[in-house]
């Protein structure tokens, strides 16, 4: 029941903020709420899915954003990437300590959200099949902690794709019949439709520089 919950609330953190810090401090505990129970996850159900974090800031705020905080007597420093996505540090220790993280942001302006990225095994260079394994361990993730009530959560419909803040991101999809050229939209992300034709052709996907990060679109 606990990972039942655990779940409906990350599928809807994939869409929409899920905390607002009141001020530009916040708990170590904030930004790791839910690892706890995705850890305690099987390995093998979630080896191609990982659980991040993304800190969201308004428009306007001071650049670059600035996360750290201090544990047993030494400042600890949080990369953030281009995407907002921050490489928080887990272990039990620091977990029962529960450290205040401090940022470079006005009070009242950090959102933090949960994302499930998906995992393939070069990010430069992988199958469509890589795909189709990650997303298929997502929904088998979500359909078991959901059971008689699956029909009511999403399941992933595509993948999307971002590459690092540099010019001329994009992905060669090598079908039999041609190669196919994926550009960045508006938002500067990649998307990719699952479907039967990509199912049965299971194309080498190639990218100029590798792709940061692979997040699953939901329908």
């Amino acid at each position: 029941m606990r990972l039942f919950w655990w779940v409906i609330v990350l599928i809807a953190a994939l869409a929409a903020p899920v905390q607002a810090a009141e001020t530009a401090n916040l708990r170590y505990h904030v930004l790791t709420r839910n690892f706890d129970s995705f850890e305690q996850v099987d390995p093998g159900l979630r080896d191609k899915v990982r659980l991040a974090v993304r800190i969201v800031t308004g428009a306007g705020n001071p650049r670059p954003v600035m996360l750290w905080m201090n544990y047993d007597g030494t400042r600890f420093d949080l990369p953030i990437d281009d995407y907002g996505f921050v490489e928080v540090p887990w272990n039990p220790d620091i977990v029962a300590a529960d450290p205040l993280i401090e940022t470079n942001q006005p009070k009242g302006s950090i959102t933090t959200k949960l994302a499930m990225l998906l995992q393939v095994p070069d990010n430069q260079r992988f199958h469509y099949a890589d795909l189709r394994a990650a997303t298929a361990q997502t929904d088998a993730l979500i359909d078991k902690a959901a059971g008689l009530a699956s029909f009511l959560i999403p399941t992933v419909k595509g993948v999307q794709f971002r590459c690092a803040a540099v010019s001329g991101c994009s992905l060669v999809v090598h079908h039999p019949t041609g190669d196919e050229v994926l550009h960045p939209n508006d938002d500067g992300m990649i998307r990719l439709r699952l479907n039967h034709t990509l199912d049965n052709e299971n194309p080498l996907i190639e990218a100029p520089r590798p792709v940061t990060v692979i997040e699953p679109l939901l329908d």
